[in-house]
């Protein structure tokens, strides 16, 4: 490899980018110098017949011989020191490969969307605290529960001023597979191109089941932002939008599009007798300030009136274990500028880890 050149490893596939012809493998862009194109296009058969690990030893002979150069294309999470629960740091494209079922953890740390500022570490502080619960595969809470292991994938990084492009192009590429993806973010505008990457694949009319204290149903403004998040998402695609925990006051316009565009329950009874008659496919979003401030105050817009853990328990207990409806889910709004100690961090943590062990004991996950 020449001197300054740098690699990158996105799950053990090497990513490479220079001036030239483009060709996409997998999702990934290999880029080639124009004297070596035909070179390339000669070599590119041979890519698409070899094996994986195949793949990435030829990559790696181009790379050491100097023929290609390597800058940072971040379409797939990279590798990084952290997991959430002491998870193992699985390899994405073998995963999809394989064509296993799995629950895979990916971290998005885009912050961009929220009004007030959000700090860029918030993400790791959870995956720290998460480190003090058991790792998930090994101690589930109930000694029945499936072989669904979970798996953390890493974290998709963005460059301050980057849009979330990637992010939609990523959504889709994950949602062809058998992996159930759990997006950990980051602010709650990411929930837009998570959905607008799941509908690139053609799919029908699914529901977004939204846990949050407010109701994003803001004003549209210039941009897609935390607060305004769902009425793009409802203008844009055929959803069914259902809220619970929306217990902060809204000003007239913003109530008028919850009732107009949307179904509301502060019953979690009544909210699961809901679903069971109405199935759907559905997407989760979870924005932890729909917790009370007492047990969450490690968000930007703590809530007094916000529901308990104990909701949260029978939401899993008697919805996520049984259902089969669930197709992703995204997991928002932790903001460690607001948590001295790293305690919220460490319930934001405790619960994904009672939400991931739901969903594991669903055998039709």
């Amino acid at each position: 490899m020449k001197k300054g050149q740098k690699m990158y490893k996105i799950n053990s596939d090497v990513v490479v980018e220079n001036e030239g012809k483009l060709i996409r493998i997998d999702g990934i862009e290999l880029s080639f110098t124009e004297d070596i194109t035909q070179f390339v296009d000669n070599m590119n058969n041979t890519l698409k017949k070899s094996r994986l690990s195949e793949d990435t030893k030829l990559l790696c002979q181009l790379i050491d011989s100097g023929i290609i150069t390597i800058e940072n294309v971040d379409h797939f999470p990279k590798h990084i020191v952290n997991t959430f629960f002491c998870l193992e740091l699985n390899n994405l494209r073998l995963d999809i490969l394989s064509n296993k079922r799995k629950i895979g953890i990916f971290s998005v740390p885009y912050f961009e969307g929220s009004k007030i500022p959000m700090h860029i570490e918030s993400i790791e502080k959870m995956k720290k605290e998460s480190q003090k619960i058991p790792n998930i595969n090994f101690f589930a809470s109930n000694t029945k529960c499936s072989n669904i292991d979970v798996s953390d994938y890493g974290t998709l990084n963005f460059i301050k001023g980057e849009s979330l492009k990637k992010l939609e192009y990523f959504s889709k590429s994950i949602m062809r597979s058998k992996i159930l993806p759990i997006f950990v973010g980051g602010d709650h505008s990411i929930t837009y191109s998570i959905i607008k990457g799941l509908f690139e694949n053609s799919i029908e009319k699914i529901r977004i089941l939204k846990f949050d204290s407010h109701s994003d149903f803001g004003d549209f403004g210039d941009f897609i932002h935390h607060g305004n998040v769902f009425n793009w998402l409802e203008k844009d695609f055929p959803l069914e939008i259902v809220n619970f925990g929306n217990y902060t006051p809204m000003v007239e316009e913003e109530a008028e599009y919850v009732s107009k565009k949307s179904i509301s329950f502060s019953d979690i009874k009544k909210l699961i007798g809901y679903l069971k008659e109405n199935k759907m496919k559905t997407y989760i979003s979870f924005d932890i300030d729909v917790l009370n401030s007492n047990i969450m105050g490690g968000v930007s817009y703590p809530n007094p009136q916000g529901i308990n853990l104990s909701c949260i328990s029978y939401f899993i207990k008697h919805y996520l274990r049984e259902s089969n409806e669930v197709i992703g889910m995204d997991f928002v709004e932790y903001n460690s500028f607001f948590d001295n100690n790293n305690t919220y961090a460490y319930t934001s943590a405790y619960v994904l880890y009672m939400i991931l062990d739901g969903l594991r004991q669903n055998e039709v996950t």
